[in-house]
């Protein structure tokens, strides 16, 4: 859903096409991730640098019944702004 015009829709698509592509290459490995001095980005799925979710037990911001009973969970309210400081 965009409120673009049709040039940048176009435009869209094919940076998501071209993001598409990229990720089905890396994982049929017949391209490397690599960092800015071209060198091949290391597995770091077991290290202290993964990546982690802190939004676990968040109640969801849209829930699918009446849109009056929707609201936004305070945790992660609170969580967003804490990450600010």
């Amino acid at each position: 859903m965009s409120r673009g015009s049709k040039e940048w829709m176009a435009r869209g698509k094919e940076l998501i096409d071209q993001a598409t592509e990229n990720l089905k290459l890396i994982s049929n490995y017949k391209l490397d991730l690599v960092n800015t001095a071209g060198s091949v980005i290391v597995d770091m799925s077991n290290t202290a640098y993964r990546v982690l979710s802190n939004t676990d037990g968040y109640s969801t911001t849209f829930d699918e019944d009446s849109e009056l009973n929707w609201a936004t969970d305070q945790t992660k309210l609170d969580d967003i702004e804490s990450g600010r400081d």
